[in-house]
């Protein structure tokens, strides 16, 4: 079974044991966290359920460049979900897990499973968070849960839950061509810092495809001109 850092006050005092830690690890004291990721990097390193990294690799990527250019800026987390800890919830109480982190933040990871599950799904489709000048539409994506929650039964593995809303806009017009709730959900195979990071993957992972998955029949083609171009 995990240790967890649970207190009703964890959220409140995040970044002081943030800071404190970056100091002890400074100093050289005390043990170093466990790092996990999410996204295909994950999968491909085998910490993700085969379901995950099946959906990935589901499409073979093309080789022709890009039709449709995709502006998508990093992710927006809840705030207790937005840095490197794994957050758990059990009842009424909220907690991160002891000892682990995300080897980046969340947001960061999402957005590169965002990007590199699209350059497998929809080839044709490129995602850029920078220098989108010749982008055609923009992606936003809100994860409003990001967690680990525990079941009543006493000693039971939690279930990980990813849930948000993605919304697509004309780069140009700023007409939004749509909004989809996505939704993830993987249980743990048991009560370890491990198993979690898994179940975070699948789950991650999940939302993933369905957002991109959404974008692929959802953003149009850009129309060609008589030269060729858009």
């Amino acid at each position: 079974m995990i240790y967890r850092a649970t207190s009703r006050a964890a959220l409140a005092i995040a970044g002081a044991l943030t800071l404190s830690g970056c100091v002890g690890a400074l100093l050289g004291g005390g043990k170093p966290d466990a790092l996990y990721r999410f996204g295909p990097v994950a999968a491909s390193a085998g910490t993700s359920s085969a379901g995950a990294s099946d959906a990935v690799a589901a499409t073979p990527q093309a080789l022709a460049a890009p039709r449709r250019i995709l502006a998508v800026p990093i992710p927006q987390f809840a705030p207790a979900t937005a840095g490197d800890r794994i957050l758990t919830t059990e009842g009424g109480e909220t907690s991160y897990i002891k000892g682990v982190r995300w080897v980046s933040s969340a947001p960061t990871l999402y957005a590169a499973a965002l990007e590199a599950t699209a350059a497998t799904r929809a080839p044709d489709m490129a995602l850029v968070t920078r220098g989108s000048g010749a982008a055609s539409a923009i992606l936003t994506v809100s994860v409003d849960r990001f967690e680990a929650r525990y079941p009543a039964a006493k000693g039971a593995a939690p279930v990980v839950r990813v849930d948000g809303v993605a919304s697509l806009a004309d780069r140009g017009t700023k007409t939004v061509l749509g909004r989809y709730r996505f939704s993830g959900m993987a249980p743990a195979t048991a009560d370890t810092s491990s198993a979690i990071a898994a179940a975070f993957d699948a789950a991650a992972m999940q939302s993933v495809v369905q957002v991109v998955d959404w974008i692929n029949v959802t953003m149009p083609v850009p129309r060609q001109t008589e030269s060729g171009h858009p």
